[in-house]
């Protein structure tokens, strides 16, 4: 089966600037493409970050109530 090949009154096909109007759709999808990425990535830290902080809660609570028995135990030993 052949190509053929149809022009239209008034069209003109101008291959370089074709080519080069591919070639910004093309840039286009990979700068989108790595915003989609990093955007995915943005999600995971920030996930990972509130998951830290609330350790970093877990942990303060209990050196706080570490701190507390501590200071009861030493009342009691010293009254």
């Amino acid at each position: 089966m052949a190509i053929t090949s149809v022009q239209f009154p008034g069209d003109s096909w101008d291959t370089p600037k074709l080519l080069s109007q591919l070639s910004g759709v093309r840039r286009s999808a990979q700068q989108l493409q790595q915003n989609v990425t990093t955007a995915s990535q943005l999600q995971e830290l920030q996930t990972q970050l509130q998951l830290e902080r609330q350790r970093a809660a877990d942990i303060r609570q209990q050196l706080h109530f570490d701190e507390a028995l501590t200071k009861s135990a030493c009342s009691v030993l010293i009254d």
